[in-house]
């Protein structure tokens, strides 16, 4: 009779901790089930040097560990790691519920602003020592400019690469100018041939 019990013992234990442990060890094979994905990309995604996080169109869906899944507004304070004090290809992160997505940037090497011309180079890069043209030059996040001389002033679009080269065409004349950005300033091609360069610096 003892070792009838016994034997039955042997037999219980063993079936007991596999009741037990095996559904341990499936949830630990099975991991966590939440996810967190961009569903809807941000509507901006290219920068200029110091403007602002714009999360406007962002989208997630989160996922829980029953599975259910829900749609989550992009907040500015979801997101770390951006920068547009300099330029260049970027990554910034959306952390939520303790998921974290990547998102691409790019940040332009330009300032928009208002531009006033200080100096006139000549070809070499030495100032001219002639006299300076009253000539502002003022851009916006709409990718339009505004070109001031005393004489009047034209408007027209501009865009700008990575690197900070230049192009804007004005309405009027329909004529597509080439400037470089560096360090707060813009040097502008006045002829087109180089022998002449207008350097126009930020003022906010």
């Amino acid at each position: 009779m003892e070792k009838s019990k016994r034997k039955m013992w042997l037999m219980i234990v063993p079936a007991l901790l596999m009741l037990i442990l095996v559904p341990i060890i499936l949830a630990g094979c099975g991991g966590s089930k939440t996810n967190l994905k961009l569903t809807t990309p941000f509507s901006k995604t290219e920068y200029y040097l110091g403007e602002e996080l714009d999360v406007n169109g962002g989208v997630l869906t989160y996922t829980d560990e029953n599975g259910e899944e829900s749609v989550v507004i992009v907040e500015e304070s979801f997101v770390t790691g951006f920068d547009t004090s300099t330029s260049g290809r970027k990554t910034m992160t959306i952390i939520y519920e303790n998921k974290t997505v990547s998102v691409s940037y790019v940040v332009k090497n330009f300032r928009l602003g208002e531009y006033r011309a200080t100096q006139v180079l000549d070809s070499d890069g030495t100032p001219s020592g002639g006299e300076i043209p009253e000539t502002t030059l003022t851009f916006n996040a709409n990718g339009n400019f505004v070109y001031r001389i005393p004489e009047g002033s034209q408007n027209g679009n501009f865009e700008v690469d990575v690197n900070g080269k230049i192009e804007f065409t004005a309405n009027a004349s329909e004529m597509t100018l080439t400037a470089y950005y560096d360090n707060d300033c813009i040097y502008l091609d006045m002829y087109g041939d180089g022998s002449s360069t207008l350097v126009l610096e930020y003022v906010g």
